[in-house]
């Protein structure tokens, strides 16, 4: 049997993968908390005003730029 030798540049780049990942995940959660305190980019294509107002984090609407819950407590008094 052969012995080969590995390059150290194949186990740096395995860490960096592994860190690249978790990168990711990191800021997808970070995205999805600010989506849930209406926080929204322009650019992003879950921004309410390309889906009608809604806001799927919160599954809330806004309504004439009031809130869900605001514009109905304005609606019913």
């Amino acid at each position: 049997m052969e012995k080969r030798k590995v390059p150290e540049a194949v186990f740096k780049a395995f860490d960096k993968t592994h860190q690249y990942k978790q990168s990711f995940i990191d800021a997808g959660k970070l995205i999805e908390r600010d989506h849930e305190n209406g926080i929204f980019s322009e650019g992003d294509p879950n921004h309410p005003m390309y889906n009608n107002g809604y806001n799927y984090a919160t599954q809330k609407y806004s309504l004439f730029g009031y809130e869900q819950d605001e514009f109905l407590a304005k609606q019913y008094k």
